[in-house]
């Protein structure tokens, strides 16, 4: 009684429970590839990229594009291209969306301000600026760091001199702060008002941003509304190079848990301002960043928790998914100084127990061969073991902290030992030599290791 008490108390005490499931968080998996962007004519415009192999299509507004590793497609407009919304939706084999994005194809730059107004709207997309226009000695002025990323141009700060430096297409634009004369080109050129820095930003006058940009400017009186307006060749706003995502920074999945019956995944990440994240069709609180829990109840073979982001006018800019998977494991548990482990649930018998050296668990290779299932080969001075597992080739030398691979070292924290012509490795070194989970719990005086099964 006593004894079955002890496996009992042994159960439920020994470990971290163990979730059989592996959660995936792909990275972008659409890029479109900038080399071939190209129009055929004033309504075709051609599109390529590349995507997951193992995907089962990816579909162009609505239409399938040719599924391979690389896609094309051609996207047709009947009034001629320019400002119009296209979506790339990207599945998996078993159907489910693995990832979308929204883009709109521009052939022109509408920018709309108003005096005194921190909200603006670039091609009909809201945002805000970090200070409103303003009038100074009669000239509107407007913050030029905003309105210059807004034409792709790259803005930079030399603090030596005060000077803003803007490299647009082929043109190079330096103003000085508090200075009127300027320079386009190398050209100088002089402005109505100097630039000054109000609140950390940069403001010049309107008239300076029309001259450099080539933009045309127009003023409405009524609403105190500016309007710049620029044409392009037709391009992919705001995504240079054309690699899509992530919308999401800093993307981080947890480990999966439980608790009260329900299973939970934490997600968090970083996001644009003004735009709304949706998990599998619930609002998450937030401003420019979230962190949530993904719930299910205990997953089949596979589930997916679907990730929205809309924009200001709530349209879905982009979806990501984590995928769940049942995955097969076996546990092992190994006793130190008694030479067998379970394997779950059944008894083993084993040739050397786990031994404590200097206070670390230390496995015996032999057990290891035979969870892992490999041959170990020693050298002929049985200080040195050689074995091959999941197709590398490793080599373990007594006192040498750094494991030989085919390609690269492994540097583990404790030194490999020999007793009584046996090799033993510390616990803390399997899951990096393994790629495994292994965790020691010192009151039992128990190993455990989590071995993932490859299906066949």
């Amino acid at each position: 009684m006593i004894k079955k008490l002890i496996h009992v108390l042994m159960a439920v005490i020994l470990i971290t429970p163990i979730f059989p499931f592996r959660v995936n968080a792909k990275e972008s998996l659409i890029v479109i590839d900038e080399s071939t962007l190209s129009y055929k004519n004033k309504t075709t415009f051609e599109l390529k990229g590349i995507i997951p192999e193992d995907s089962e299509s990816i579909i162009v507004n609505g239409k399938k594009a040719k599924t391979s590793a690389r896609f094309e497609t051609n996207l047709v407009f009947e009034d001629g291209y320019g400002n119009k919304k296209t979506t790339l939706i990207l599945k998996s084999k078993p159907g489910y969306i693995m990832e979308s994005h929204s883009f709109i194809l521009f052939s022109e730059l509408v920018m709309k301000l108003w005096i005194d107004n921190g909200e603006w709207e670039v091609n009909s997309v809201k945002d805000r600026l970090a200070i409103p226009p303003l009038i100074i000695e009669n000239r509107t002025m407007v913050p030029f760091r905003a309105i210059a990323e807004a034409f792709g141009a790259n803005v930079e700060w030399i603090p030596a001199t005060k000077t803003v430096g803007i490299d647009f297409e082929d043109t190079r634009i330096e103003i000085q702060i508090d200075k009127k004369n300027g320079k386009i080109n190398g050209e100088k050129v002089e402005l109505d008002v100097a630039p000054t820095v109000i609140n950390g930003s940069t403001v010049v006058p309107l008239r300076f941003i029309a001259e450099s940009f080539g933009a045309e400017v127009t003023w409405n009186e009524d609403n105190k509304e500016i309007n710049i307006r620029k044409e392009f060749e037709p391009f992919l706003y705001g995504k240079k190079p054309y690699v899509f995502g992530p919308f999401y920074k800093n993307f981080q999945i947890g480990e999966i848990s439980l608790i009260e019956g329900k299973y939970y995944v934490p997600i968090s990440a970083d996001i644009p301002n003004n735009h709304k994240v949706y998990v599998d069709g619930k609002p998450v609180p937030l401003k420019i960043s979230f962190s949530c829990l993904g719930t299910l109840n205990e997953p089949p073979s596979f589930t997916v928790i679907e990730i929205r982001l809309y924009d200001s006018n709530l349209d879905v800019v982009e979806t990501k998914t984590v995928e769940i998977e049942n995955i097969e494991l076996i546990v092992y548990r190994l006793f130190v100084s008694k030479p067998e482990m379970d394997v779950g649930g059944e008894t083993v018998e084993l040739k050397t127990p786990v031994k404590i050296v200097d206070e670390i668990p230390m496995i015996p290779i032999s057990t290891l061969s035979e969870i892992f299932y490999f041959d170990v080969v020693y050298t002929e001075d049985r200080k040195t073991i050689n074995f091959e597992y999941m197709g590398k080739n490793f080599k373990i030398t007594e006192d040498n902290r750094f494991v030989e691979t085919d390609k690269s070292l492994i540097r583990i924290p404790i030194l490999p030992r020999i007793i009584n012509e046996e090799m033993y490795l510390s616990y803390t070194s399997i899951p990096l030599i393994f790629k495994t989970n292994c965790t020691f719990n010192k009151g039992l005086k128990i190993i455990q290791i989590v071995r993932e099964i490859k299906p066949e």
